[in-house]
């Protein structure tokens, strides 16, 4: 009994109850300590995707923030990286993309990272500034439904990523270029420092050039050439902080697919 509700926790993917429960039920058996080894860790792709056509009035003075593409982004980039890349994709749009949400939305996926082999954070929408007390620059923030989140946060919790990130921003691109030099994760935006993001309909210039040009394999130097040749807008220059000889979001090895839980429960139940 207990190996089968060991089992279950793990298809559930609560990965941490299933080791116990599995460790304790026939402890004479290996099976269980090989489950759980570092060779046969199961790895997964999320995607984090956020996309606001309007925002509440009633939080910004009567303001709705009117855009035409955001939530067209989010479809078409998660159904992208799901067909095509085996992600997970969480889509938070319109007034699901509360600041509480978005919140705790990137910090569960982050916290999730550790069993990632990916994690791409993409963000559509309005841009803002808030001044801060003692602070010559203001800072960069994203505007979420019903309020603004500031860029440091954001900065805070993606540096706490444990696997490869990349931060892709159709909008509200913040200081975000400037926190890319650390390292911590990469960050592909669709306007240099100072510019202003053009909306479309169905979808922004930069996210029209962009798309395309994702396809496994390619390097994120060919994917920056291609879409800012594409864009072709002088008062807009896409801007890439990425591994220029690497393809985006997975390393090559993975480009056949993250392992499945159940191909994984297959192969050590039959010792294949």
């Amino acid at each position: 009994v207990r190996r089968t509700l060991g089992l279950l926790q793990l298809a559930q993917g609560r990965r941490d109850p299933a080791r116990e429960t599995l460790r304790s039920s026939e402890s004479g058996e290996d099976w269980a300590q090989v489950l759980f080894s570092a060779q046969l860790s199961v790895r997964q792709r999320i995607a984090l995707l956020i996309g606001l056509d309007v925002i509440d009035p009633a939080a910004y003075n009567g303001w709705d923030g009117r855009l035409y593409g955001p939530v067209a982004e989010v479809n078409a980039l998660g159904d992208l990286l799901a067909t095509e890349f085996d992600f997970d994709v969480v889509r938070l749009v319109n007034d699901q993309a509360t600041a509480a949400a978005i919140r705790t939305s990137l910090a569960d996926v982050v916290g999730r990272s550790g069993m990632c082999d990916s994690l791409v954070v993409f963000f559509s929408g309005h841009g803002g500034q808030i001044a801060l007390e003692n602070v010559a620059q203001p800072e960069g923030t994203w505007v979420a439904f019903d309020a603004q989140l500031q860029s440091s946060e954001i900065d805070g919790l993606l540096t706490g990523s444990a696997t490869r990130t990349t931060l892709i921003l159709a909008g509200g691109s913040g200081d975000f270029l400037r926190r890319a030099e650390s390292g911590a994760y990469e960050v592909i935006t669709a306007s240099a420092p100072g510019q202003m993001t053009l909306d479309g309909n169905p979808m922004s210039a930069f996210m029209e050039a962009f798309l395309p040009n994702i396809k496994a394999g390619v390097t994120g130097k060919v994917v920056a050439r291609a879409t800012r040749r594409a864009v072709a807008i002088p008062e807009q220059d896409p801007q890439f902080v990425v591994a220029s000889d690497r393809p985006l979001f997975v390393s090559e090895e993975a480009q056949g697919g993250s392992s499945s839980t159940a191909t994984l429960l297959a192969q050590v139940l039959l010792g294949t």
